[in-house]
């Protein structure tokens, strides 16, 4: 079990995945430090500030988790944010204005600091805090308990809005002229972004996503193209193109699929599969006709 901030990017998660593989150590799982560390804390007493006993967390009580360690700090509520402390935890305050959020639990080393709390306390009245004994210690503690417990008894919200880009059918009026293009005399448009997950979506291990993907190949010069499946993502919920600027889309995973010796029969059809892990992707595709399947964890380096 390897605990990292849950603000890492996703090449940097996939760097540590790698560097632990490429030292020899087996089976690796990645955790997400403000997880394991509230893993921990709610199956500890907790006590509001130094003088106040508060119980176990009962079932169905939100709360924000703030974990200050020493080098970085993820503060969590329905998504993974990090910044400057108070302000973020405004932020998120002011972002659920319904969801009654009357508790803030602290883990990590500077979730000990009296000076910490303190400010806390004078920024944030109506804001319970909640402190777990050996705090510094909650994370690495709640990471080995990660490991014997099952993986699904977590939920995330996504952070992108992740899809497949596919050339769908022109769609007057929806779709932008300058992506239209002709495909065996049919009008297609270029680049669309077709939705799997969106962004702010609960999501949990193992969770699948696919679609149904259909391709023709009448002429004879696209029978032995090679055909290439991408991922997308983007911080906004509804993308509409991949290509567009302002949807700030980015390619984040490719599969490469060479035709069968005969080259592609007429029609193809399949499946595309995004599957969620831990802290990555898996993606799936898998030609009918054929019987090929490949699947690949999302490159992000």
């Amino acid at each position: 079990m390897l605990s990292i901030p849950a603000i890492w990017t996703d090449s940097a998660r996939q760097f540590m995945r790698e560097a632990a593989t490429n030292a020899g150590l087996e089976n690796v799982r990645l955790v997400l430090e403000p997880e394991a560390g509230a893993l921990f804390a709610i199956d500890k007493p907790l006590y509001m500030r130094e003088d106040k006993f508060a119980g176990k967390f009962p079932v169905g009580h939100k709360y924000i988790l703030a974990d200050l360690g020493g080098g970085t700090i993820d503060i969590c509520v329905h998504e993974i944010l990090a910044d400057v402390i108070i302000e973020k935890l405004k932020e998120i305050l002011s972002s659920c204005p319904l969801d009654n959020i009357t508790t803030l639990l602290l883990v990590g080393g500077y979730s000990e600091s009296p000076y910490v709390r303190e400010r806390i306390k004078q920024e944030l009245p109506k804001l319970s805090t909640v402190i777990v004994e050996d705090g510094r210690l909650a994370v690495t503690k709640g990471a080995v308990m990660m490991g014997r417990n099952p993986r699904n008894i977590i939920q995330r919200r996504a952070r992108f809005t992740y899809g497949f880009r596919q050339n769908a059918f022109f769609i007057e009026g929806l779709h932008l002229e300058k992506f239209k293009y002709y495909k065996d005399g049919e009008a297609r448009c270029a680049g669309v972004f077709v939705k799997l997950i969106r962004r702010g979506q609960l999501l949990q291990h193992r969770q699948e996503f696919s679609r149904e993907v259909h391709g023709t190949f009448k002429q004879p010069e696209t029978k032995h193209d090679i055909q290439y499946t991408s991922l997308w993502r983007s911080p906004w919920p509804d993308p509409m193109y991949c290509t567009i600027e302002e949807d700030q889309c980015e390619e984040v995973g490719r599969i490469s699929m060479h035709p069968p010796p005969g080259g592609w029969p007429d029609v193809v059809n399949g499946e595309q599969k995004l599957t969620v892990g831990e802290t990555e992707f898996t993606m799936n595709v898998r030609i009918q006709e054929t019987g090929e399947e490949c699947d690949t964890n999302i490159d992000f380096l």
